[in-house]
Formats: structure tokens, sequence, C-alpha cells
């Protein structure tokens, strides 16, 4: 389950062994769940969940997810790169990426999806 909501991931513990939030209700030993654990800017997140899906295709969900995050962590080339591969040189989201004015180097930006399982 892919949550792409601001928070979605935010977990608040009671007064005892229980959790509150989506991930605590949603994650089951059958059923991972990925959402960010702080508020995310709209291309990060757009460019990190078209990552995944990508290697969703190919990798388990744990894989994905790390391999997804690696390539955001490699920078802006190798993010470029990599959306260039997935959907084409002239996709619409490479514009819109190259029009971005973020800090493809910190890891607020991009390192919000935590993964629970």
């Amino acid at each position: 389950l892919v949550l792409d909501l601001c928070d979605s991931g935010t977990v608040a513990t009671i007064n005892g062994p229980g959790n509150m939030g989506l991930p605590a209700v949603t994650a089951k030993a059958e059923q991972a769940v990925i959402a960010n654990q702080w508020p995310v800017l709209q291309v990060p997140s757009l460019i990190f969940h078209l990552l995944l899906a990508y290697h969703i295709t190919s990798l388990d969900y744990f894989a994905a997810y790390t391999a997804a995050l690696g390539q955001m962590a490699e920078g802006p080339s190798a993010i470029r790169a990599a959306i260039a591969q997935i959907l084409g040189e002239h996709h619409e989201v490479i514009t819109v990426f190259e029009r971005q004015s973020l800090d493809w180097t910190s890891l607020v930006l991009w390192g919000a999806p935590g993964f629970y399982a």
C-alpha cells in the first residue's frame, strides 16, 4: 500500500504497546505500507513514486523502495537519467524536473517515504 500524502507515515505512540496512525493500522505481515514521514513537495514525490513503480515491476517491495531511494540519493543527474530511461528523453516529467530550483542533494526534499511492515 503506497500512501502519497503529507505526513501519512506519522505514527503516534500511545501510552502502552499500541500505535495510532495509518501505518500502524494498515501495515501487516501480508501488507507493507510506504508512507511519507513529513510534508512533501509535489515534484520530488512524483519522481520517487515513478521510480518506485518502475522498480516494483522487477523487485520485491522493500528492494524496490530501497532502489528508488538510492536513485534519489544519487543526485539530480542520476535522477534525470533514470527518468529518461523509464519514460524517454522527451517526456514532460523531464521538463518539469529540469524547471525545479530545488536542492536535490537534501534528504529533507526526497527522504520522506518510510517503509512499514
